[in-house]
């Protein structure tokens, strides 16, 4: 048994296995994120007892393959894990996968996966008392202005969907923005990473005083002119830490990184 997931949905597969009480292994290849994925949904005597994908428990696994829109499955007949984790009832997963596929609807227009979360300092719109729950709490403590979703879902061990469900909430709230992770968006982590090869520990300080001086901030997406300006600042703290002649070097391999960011 095998076919495209557009065909043969998550719940189809489990109600087919279940009828004809099988067991074996699902193998599901499908999207998560726009990227491809691979996992297993294994059936013992027509019921789950087991599920992988990715580093999910093996609850969320078997629920998170309800949110693949597009993929491919094949059924190993005979197949069986090495654990068995699941003790979830088929009737209940179905419950639970559908319900994540409906919120996952919802949330997915307001949250991509190159998203970058940046906090609101003046929310415009808020109006009287906003509750947010534990997930929205950890998360919206977590924002630096230059990680993904993706980086905060595994940042918090809140996981993909609840990281994504609380930033939906915080964005519907009107405490945070997106920002689309553009290479301009983030040159100060490129800054970073290519100043600690030199300067180690002290990069990110020195990156910190260049920054504060021009009154910019981290998460600020720059325009060629302010880019150079960071540039040249940045040349001449280090300058005085290292000796010209290392600052130079460094100074040299900036401006390429800025030519290939700002060219393209």
């Amino acid at each position: 048994m095998e076919g495209p997931l557009q065909e043969f949905s998550i719940n189809d597969i489990i109600s087919l296995v279940s009828l004809g009480k099988q067991t074996g292994m699902a193998e599901i290849e499908g999207l998560l994120n726009d990227q491809p994925v691979t996992g297993n949904l294994y059936f013992k005597g027509g019921n789950v007892c087991q599920a992988t994908l990715l580093d999910f428990s093996p609850l969320e696994a078997a629920i998170t393959f309800f949110i693949f829109e597009e993929g491919y499955f094949r059924f190993h007949q005979g197949r069986t894990p090495e654990r068995e984790d699941l003790k979830t009832s088929n009737e209940l997963i179905i419950m639970q996968g559908i319900n994540r596929a409906d919120q996952w609807k919802e949330v997915k227009s307001l949250v991509g996966p190159e998203d970058v979360p940046v906090l609101i300092h003046k929310p415009a719109s808020l109006t009287g008392t906003v509750n947010l729950k534990p997930d929205d709490w950890k998360l919206l403590t977590s924002i630096n202005g230059q990680d993904r979703i993706a980086d905060l879902a595994q940042k918090t061990n809140l996981g993909q969907f609840r990281a994504t469900i609380a930033l939906a909430s915080l964005v519907k709230a009107g405490l945070v923005e997106k920002k689309a992770r553009t290479a301009r968006f983030i040159l100060y982590n490129e800054l970073e990473h290519l100043a600690a090869v030199h300067l180690g520990p002290s990069a990110k300080s020195l990156l910190d005083q260049t920054y504060q001086r021009l009154n910019l901030q981290p998460g600020d997406e720059l325009n060629i002119e302010q880019a150079i300006e960071v540039s040249n600042n940045f040349r001449k703290l280090t300058a005085l830490m290292v000796g010209p002649g290392r600052s130079e070097k460094l100074a040299e391999q900036i401006r390429e990184k800025l030519k290939s960011i700002y060219q393209r």
